[in-house]
């Protein structure tokens, strides 16, 4: 097939082109209700008028009343054209195997392809498409076994859950098992996907907290009035410093991260006066000091939550390929499974994709703008 741009400057020549130029590649743009649905049929009742057999022809639509409906009006269509001239071999033929052609939903079209080699895409002989609910259902029943199992038997998950609220992240489970549900959803997608794990530095901030608190308190000195309200955010901090930070030996990463998390988050913001200071410049310096000995505190608890994060996502990655190996094992597919398995298989098998192209002549299909970047794939391995 070629591809063509043609300048359309009315319907009837649109349809011109649709039903008469059969061997170029045809994009149709159109409102809702401007008969895109009418001119799909006429294009293929022409390529079967014209010795196309019905056995090439694929027509791909979305809902299964929209095939349905497809399969119905070209039926309509080859009969009226059969009663106009009933010598036509071709509509004949193709009024006797329009109940098996291919005019069917993309996730029908998919699960038929893979039926057809199910061995070279990684699947039992016998394969089973899920309904959603079906889907939802066995992931929602294998996440509580997953979690209780992880728990009974993997520390490491329970210490990642317990870091978690430490570090007052809320809903641990929660935040998970959404990482999850995601993960499996676009698993295809995300299965090469690597984070790197940010370094966890509270410990490293407590040594720089101890080194900078001298200075901290020297700045103090230089107000002249113990009632501004920039001096009570030095003195807020210093006494934050001495109840959690003084004297404490830090053990390890996560006592680091406890003793940080009772942080109160001071800042200097625009307090204070700039005659308590010795002008503008002095409260400026002195405001400069108080962020710098607490804006590296906010950043090790940025981080050490960001390091929990990326450790909740390796889990719910974890469960997310065993369960797609399970299904796939099974032969029990979601239909975004089948999809992207079947664009492994057509993509990593040239022998198998020239097989099917060389089955099909034609691939139509209806609401091509509704397709998702998937569907575009699968619809290029088909034809390219």
């Amino acid at each position: 097939m070629t591809t063509s741009k043609t300048n359309i400057s009315s319907d009837a020549d649109s349809l011109r082109v649709i039903t008469n130029d059969l061997e170029s590649s045809i994009y149709v743009e159109a409102g809702a209700g401007t008969g895109k649905t009418h001119s799909l049929v006429e294009r293929i009742t022409a390529l079967l008028k014209n010795g196309v057999p019905i056995e090439r022809i694929i027509a791909i639509t979305f809902t299964r009343a929209a095939a349905s409906e497809l399969r119905s009006r070209i039926r309509g269509r080859l009969e009226e054209i059969r009663a106009e001239d009933p010598s036509n071999v071709y509509v004949s033929d193709a009024l006797n195997g329009i109940d098996t052609a291919a005019f069917q939903t993309i996730d029908s079209l998919v699960h038929s392809i893979l039926q057809e080699h199910p061995l070279q895409a990684g699947l039992p002989p016998s394969i089973d498409l899920q309904d959603k609910l079906s889907h939802l259902q066995m992931f929602r029943d294998r996440w509580r076994q997953w979690t209780v199992e992880r728990l009974d038997n993997d520390d490491a998950f329970a210490e990642a859950l317990s870091t978690t609220f430490r570090l007052k992240l809320s809903k641990p489970f929660e935040r998970t098992r959404e990482l999850a549900v995601h993960l499996n959803e676009k698993h295809g997608e995300t299965k090469d996907v690597a984070f790197a794990q940010p370094e966890r530095t509270a410990s490293a901030t407590i040594e720089t907290l101890k080194q900078n608190i001298d200075g901290l308190r020297a700045a103090m000195t230089s107000c002249s009035d113990p009632e501004d309200l920039l001096f009570g955010k030095f003195e807020e901090v210093v006494k934050w410093y001495d109840d959690y930070i003084s004297g404490k030996n830090v053990e390890s990463e996560s006592h680091a991260e406890e003793l940080l998390m009772t942080w109160g988050n001071t800042t200097a913001g625009g307090s204070g006066k700039a005659g308590n200071w010795g002008g503008s410049a002095g409260k400026k310096a002195a405001g400069a000091t108080l962020d710098a000995f607490a804006n590296p505190i906010t950043q090790a608890i940025a981080a050490s939550r960001e390091a929990a994060t990326i450790e909740l996502y390796r889990f719910a990655s974890q469960f997310v390929e065993t369960i797609v190996q399970e299904r796939r094992r099974a032969g029990s597919l979601s239909y975004y499974d089948a999809m992207v398995w079947l664009i492994d298989m057509l993509e990593s098998r040239p022998d198998i994709r020239r097989s099917v192209q060389n089955t099909y002549s034609h691939v139509l299909v209806d609401e091509f703008q509704d397709t998702n970047p998937n569907q575009v794939r699968h619809v290029r391995l088909l034809t390219i």
